[in-house]
């Protein structure tokens, strides 16, 4: 008998821990962090698991990590607290093989965190220890390769032989502690001697252990395919071309064919994740042709099992934590579901079902879309107090037996399946300037587009801001047109954001000619700060930042950020909570980069940016001081003046005045203010006269008032100077005139 053949008929149940069993009565909303689920929780649903038939169960990742998921990896030698401890690890082991459940680990050797010491270690600052465990290109520079770009994630070097030797041996410990199978992440971005060794490695432990490859290119870009490895270099000139082919065509993936990728590890590992078979079976659910009784099905299946060697391990399975549930591919038809779930179950090949399939868990929204966190759909928390349901022996044939859907989908935090949320606003209570509202339930915020109130032509700048405006206006409404006309998208980002960055002192205008701008455009716009953006909850920023831009997308506004430097302030690595920020401005970089919408940035502390976020900025606007012209124009705006000495400021009213009062002569000793310092000024000057026997603005009480307030000025305040001189201009002028 094959020692492995104990696999071949294993029904495994696949626990993603932090979602399972965390003690709760009521599930948990799904957000991005720790939900509570942990390895006792697992340890006490065991009996229940073997009753819905299963002989094995699959454990996502739970070593020491930086996000719930457990892909993050930040310690190849301890157990997550979230999940528990290697005491609770080795019970749940030992009590799931009592209980007749085999074992299998979600096994992550391509990637761990950038907090791990091993990477940390690495960095020159940090001595660089054992760094070719890791790629680092340029030498003497600490930049490095990453997981498919994320700057979180560095990919480990396994053509290493002690990184890959060090790998192993963690490995090797959990099947001493009776694991009897792993499944291999992203076995695409491992080199094949790697998983030949990791592979006999386990062998040599136990002859019986199970090495399976999760071998899927979805959303892998050409730029990425640098990261991957392939069977021969033919191999991968192959899909290059391919992958050039179906962009020409339109056609919605990289040109990797799934079975021939799939088919290259025949004699690398025991087995694959069979996702060729959940193609097939989707497609012929989506086109109407069904499961039972489908001839075409069947020819499909024929054609695709035959290429295999009978002893290659087919793990299949028609959904998982990454993908839609399967019922959403049915178009939530639970009849056509069971008949999936009944025929692959009767396929008598290995079957891996997603836990929450026997609630009938589904998603209303597709999360293929790129969106981040859109995986949280999928992700949900059990609901202890549903009836479980044996969906492997689904009744067919009496589908009145089967359950309702799972229709309790909690709200999520990445701002598009809010169902407790309420919307609307209180017509009542309403104020449109008031764009976000907290939720109390969910400390998330609801962002609101708003019709802008200002126009190019009603702003008081120079001739030249305001062209500048109109232009940036004219690129955004007719980009693509010329994008494809011209050629010019041979260099932009697909999906990125446009970034608009108005920088100047305080009081300048910036906010103001950022609606101007988005209602040259005709859009509206939403108005957000880094203080309503900022989050004290674990994960709270970067939800925040996530439902603003899903906002944007959606309703076509133009985002407004007001104080960016919050936000995009330099990275660091040292300092209270340098990693959360770290990790928050990782993530907005991602929604700049996977996000079409506009972003207009205004801040009066450019300088502080780091260069990540500056390079992802396609225009810049400094808003300077008003000069002589628009103090007259300011001056005039803000305390009126009669129709006959300018038209533009007399509809609102004026504020009554000496016969001799000079705008020219106020604005002359006015230099060095900004609107909002004579907006401050006026209401400090009406004050004044309407406590005066005599209500009457002169020169003279004006001319105080600005000397008084510049008296209190003298001192440089913390933000961006009035006028920027030495070091700072210098600063501020290299920034925009760098290239990237």
């Amino acid at each position: 008998m094959n020692d492995t053949q104990w696999f071949d008929k294993i029904r495994i149940y696949h626990i993603f821990l932090d979602r399972f069993n965390g003690g709760w009565s009521i599930p948990p909303v799904s957000v991005n962090d720790f939900c509570g689920g942990n390895l006792r929780g697992v340890i006490d649903k065991l009996d229940d698991i073997k009753s819905l038939g299963f002989n094995a169960i699959m454990l996502s990742p739970f070593y020491k990590t930086a996000s719930y998921h457990g892909y993050h990896t930040q310690s190849f030698d301890e157990v997550d607290p979230h999940f528990g401890t290697w005491e609770d690890f080795q019970k749940l082991v030992s009590k799931a093989h009592e209980t007749g459940l085999r074992v299998v680990c979600d096994f992550v050797p391509n990637h761990c965190s950038c907090w791990n010491p091993i990477f940390q270690a690495a960095l020159i600052k940090n001595g660089g220890v054992n760094r070719d465990w890791f790629f680092f290109p340029n030498e003497g520079s600490d930049d490095y390769v990453s997981f498919l770009n994320l700057p979180e994630l560095p990919k480990i070097n396994l053509t290493n032989r002690e990184a890959a030797r060090y790998v192993i041996l963690k490995a090797i410990k959990l099947a001493k502690m009776g694991v009897d199978g792993f499944r291999i992440d992203h076995a695409l971005g491992q080199p094949f001697s790697f998983l030949k060794s990791l592979r006999l490695s386990l062998k040599h432990v136990r002859n019986d252990i199970v090495v399976f490859g999760e071998v899927w290119a979805e959303g892998i870009s050409k730029g990425q395919f640098n990261q991957l490895y392939f069977k021969t270099p033919e191999r991968k000139e192959h899909y290059l071309s391919a992958y050039d082919s179906v962009r020409n065509q339109n056609v919605g993936n990289n040109g990797i064919n799934q079975e021939e990728i799939q088919l290259d590890y025949v004699d690398v590992l025991d087995g694959v994740l069979d996702f060729a078979y959940r193609d097939i079976m989707i497609e012929e659910v989506r086109s109407g042709r069904g499961v039972k009784g489908n001839p075409l099905l069947r020819r499909k299946l024929t054609e695709h099992f035959r290429q295999y060697p009978y002893d290659f391990k087919l793990v299949l399975f028609l959904d998982n934590h990454d993908t839609n549930r399967f019922l959403f591919e049915c178009n939530q038809d639970v009849t056509l579901f069971a008949e999936a779930i009944d025929f692959t179950n009767n396929l008598r090949r290995p079957f891996s079902v997603l836990y929450g399939t026997e609630q009938l868990m589904t998603n209303q929204t597709s999360i293929m879309g790129a969106e981040p966190y859109a995986d949280l759909r999928v992700r949900h928390c059990m609901d202890w107090g549903r009836e479980p349901f044996n969906i492997l022996s689904a009744p067919t044939n009496h589908y009145a037996q089967l359950p309702t859907i799972n229709t309790n989908v909690m709200p999520i935090a990445n701002g598009t399946e809010w169902s407790s949320v309420d919307h609307t606003l209180n017509p009542e209570t309403s104020n449109n300037d008031v764009q976000p509202r907290k939720v109390t339930d969910m400390n998330q915020v609801v962002w609101r587009s708003v019709e802008t109130k200002w126009n190019i032509a009603s702003l008081i700048l120079q001739k030249s801001k305001r062209a500048q405006l109109e232009e940036i206006a004219a690129y955004i409404n007719q980009k693509d047109l010329y994008a494809t006309q011209w050629g010019i998208n041979r260099f932009l980002r697909g999906e990125s954001c446009i970034c608009v960055n108005f920088y100047g002192p305080s009081g300048t205008g910036k906010s103001i000619g950022a609606e101007a701008l988005a209602n040259a455009c005709g859009r509206m716009v939403i108005k957000a700060s880094y203080s309503q953006i900022q989050s004290d909850r674990w994960g709270g920023t970067e939800n925040n930042l996530t439902s603003l831009f899903e906002e944007a997308r959606k309703t076509g506004a133009v985002i407004i950020l007001n104080e960016a430097d919050g936000l995009f302030s330099k990275r660091r690595s040292e300092g209270a909570n340098s990693e959360t920020n770290n990790q928050i401005k990782c993530h907005l970089l991602d929604l700049m980069d996977n996000y079409e919408v506009v972003l207009v940035l205004t801040t009066n502390r450019f300088e502080d940016y780091d260069d990540a976020f500056y390079r992802r900025t396609m225009f810049q606007i400094e808003f300077p001081l008003p000069g002589q012209d628009e103090l007259v124009q300011l001056w005039k705006m803000h305390l009126g003046c009669s129709a006959d000495v300018d038209k533009r400021f007399s509809e609102g009213g004026e504020i009554p005045k000496s016969n001799t009062f000079s705008f020219e002569t106020v604005a002359a000793i006015s230099q060095g203010l900004s609107g909002g310092d004579i907006r401050r000024i006026t209401l400090g000057a009406m004050g004044k006269i309407l406590a005066s026997p005599n209500p009457l603005l002169t020169e003279e009480l004006l001319n105080g008032l600005i000397a008084e307030y510049k008296q209190t000025r003298k001192h440089p305040t913390q933000g961006y100077p009035h006028v920027p001189v030495g070091q700072v201009k210098e600063d501020i002028l290299n920034i925009v005139h760098q290239k990237d």
